[in-house]
């Protein structure tokens, strides 16, 4: 199914790629060929991004391939046409503009269609700990603030994504019904013998698309804990208090168009053709111009330059400063930045010294481990 997926989509590609010749009477050039190819091999370098969990090879099916090449076709038709008509004016390129939104809200808007369509989904409750305390119902499980701990014991398969089913608010506070609260997700899997952090879940009960977390585990997972904890700050607080009736794991995204969210990339796909080098608006001479061109040409030079400026200070873990808790060579378990950072200091470090390997050797507790990979055995208080 996938050799035949990459022919298809090279067929589709190549005859999209030489139509612009065929519509111009002309002979196949270089180009032609270029930009088939160039179409071919980023149709399959989005595949592998889109299918990276579980695999793009990993239960290849019909709709896979179906999907890749409707994928491959798309694109190849909006390049063939803009090359074809992009010069003929607003009524030749505003309908191929159309269908380039149309087929990014589709493709891109809605990638994790795609991606989840061939999981299998099952059901995270019927694994979990029978001894755990938690409020058992007529199917459904009810958490509050003196049942907040959930276990889920011997899985021994993978996990994608997890999603709450029939989640209702039990708070009767009028003025909690948009609350929320966090999941702490601990778990075992292949790289991590120990339970380990896998990050905060927030869900609230008033809002579908916080009820799905993608998760970033690695291969089956042994043991997974859940924690709810309630949101409190010095402005609000809500306890934990809800119900469901299942977590399914790997459960299939729906496909959900955003009217929206295609129209604004149409609207930016008609600015950047309004504003393409051959275009009128590109040549005029705006400084040169009447008082609201001049003006208009200022602002917008205004704009860019504070864009400019302000960008790389907005986080600054971004600005590459060299200070006393920045690009240190080594992990000294001290500094207030995190160990990444670092990492990319003591690289640069190895880097001007003309080695391409750190240039600290790792310590004897870490080689001795069995797999030094593991992030939980790393931990252990002797490292």
């Amino acid at each position: 199914m996938l050799v035949l997926t990459v022919v298809l989509t090279a067929v589709v590609a190549l005859a999209l790629g030489l139509a612009p010749a065929k519509v111009a009477r002309r002979r196949v050039r270089q180009c032609d060929l270029g930009w088939a190819a160039g179409l071919w091999l980023a149709t399959w370098v989005f595949a592998l991004c889109a299918y990276h969990r579980p695999g793009l090879t990993v239960g290849f099916d019909a709709f896979r391939l179906a999907a890749i090449t409707a994928l491959c076709g798309w694109a190849s038709f909006c390049v063939a046409g803009l090359r074809s008509f992009g010069g003929r004016g607003l009524r030749f390129v505003v309908p191929l503009l159309l269908a380039a939104a149309l087929g990014s809200e589709v493709f891109v808007g809605n990638v994790t269609y795609f991606n989840t369509h061939s999981y299998q989904p099952f059901q995270l409750l019927d694994y979990l700990d029978p001894n755990v305390n938690v409020i058992r119902g007529q199917g459904s499980i009810s958490l509050d603030e003196d049942h907040t701990y959930m276990r889920f014991l011997d899985i021994d398969q993978p996990i994608y994504n997890l999603s709450m089913d029939g989640l209702t608010n039990d708070d009767t506070d009028p003025l909690h019904w948009d609350s929320f609260f966090n999941f702490r997700i601990n778990a075992t899997d292949e790289a991590n013998s120990r339970l380990n952090y896998f990050g905060t879940w927030q869900i609230a009960p008033e809002s579908t698309r916080s009820q799905v977390i993608s998760l970033d585990l690695t291969g089956n997972i042994g043991t997974m804990e859940l924690t709810a904890s309630g949101y409190s700050t010095a402005f609000a607080a809500f306890p934990v208090a809800v119900t469901f009736t299942g977590i399914t794991a790997n459960a299939p995204r729906p496909l959900q168009f955003s009217l929206l969210r295609c129209i604004a990339v149409f609207l930016a796909l008609l600015a950047i053709y309004a504003l393409r080098p051959q275009s009128g608006l590109w040549h005029r001479r705006w400084l040169a111009g009447n008082v609201c061109d001049r003006a208009a040409g200022a602002v917008l030079a205004a704009i860019l330059a504070a864009f400019v400026v302000v960008v790389p200070f907005w986080e600054p873990g971004n600005t590459g400063l060299a200070t006393e808790n920045y690009n240190v060579a080594f992990w000294d378990h001290e500094s207030k930045i995190s160990f990444v950072y670092e990492q990319y200091g003591a690289l640069a470090h190895s880097l001007l010294n003309g080695r391409l390997d750190l240039m600290q050797d790792p310590p004897e507790e870490l080689l001795a481990l069995d797999n030094p990979y593991d992030s939980t055995a790393r931990e252990e208080p002797i490292l």
